[in-house]
């Protein structure tokens, strides 16, 4: 199985919430420069569109997983709701859940064998309007400043094995071959001079 991973190129706020992120363009790149935004429990934050991955998978592939990281600050517990999207539209399911980093990494939705019940395929993948909608609300009981430095996706597909043409061509030259070999076989042996036992040549 391949994959590749890839950073969005284009974050856009689509829904202004109870709060708001201070700058979700700093989720572009895992480089140390935060996005967050501050909230009491069940408060949530501004809806983002993250797209535009720049993905190039193979167009005769087949689309195995897709896995959805965001790069948290240590322990502080957030809920969000995380769903693909495509062409303006949500496509398969969404993820739902709560979130407690035990310090400073990559939490994680989906996988190498989830395609999040969404039909894809490599010409979905590859469009620029392909993404994720990710949706944030505060955990903590008390108004807390949740911090994130990097969104990032892996696809994880299937391409068909490159030798298999190649094989069924050699397997039609092995036959010619044989023919070949079987048609100059009977040349040389209907060309070569007979003999009777006392050595009489004879045609």
């Amino acid at each position: 199985m391949e994959n590749q991973e890839k950073y969005p190129n284009t974050i856009e706020i689509t829904s202004v919430n109870d709060e708001h992120w201070n700058d979700p363009n700093k989720l572009k790149i895992l480089d140390e420069d935060l996005a967050q935004f501050t909230a009491l429990q069940g408060f949530v934050a501004d809806y983002l569109d993250i797209k535009n991955f720049g993905f190039t998978i193979p167009s005769n592939a087949t689309i195995n997983g897709i896995e959805y990281n965001i790069y948290a600050k240590p322990k502080k517990l957030t809920y969000c709701d995380i769903n693909l999207i495509y062409n303006g539209n949500s496509i398969g399911e969404i993820k739902s859940g709560y979130m407690l980093p035990d310090g400073d990494g990559w939490q994680t939705l989906g996988g190498q064998n989830d395609t999040w019940e969404a039909e894809l395929t490599p010409a979905i993948i590859n469009d620029i309007t392909f993404g994720i909608n990710q949706e944030m609300s505060g955990g903590e009981e008390e108004e807390t400043t949740y911090k994130f430095d990097a969104v990032k996706l892996t696809i994880y597909y299937i391409t068909p094995t490159k030798g298999e043409p190649l094989a069924k061509n050699q397997s039609k030259m092995s036959g010619y071959n044989l023919f070949c070999k079987a048609y100059i076989n009977s040349k040389i042996k209907s060309e070569t001079p007979r003999k009777l036992p006392d050595g009489t040549l004879f045609d």
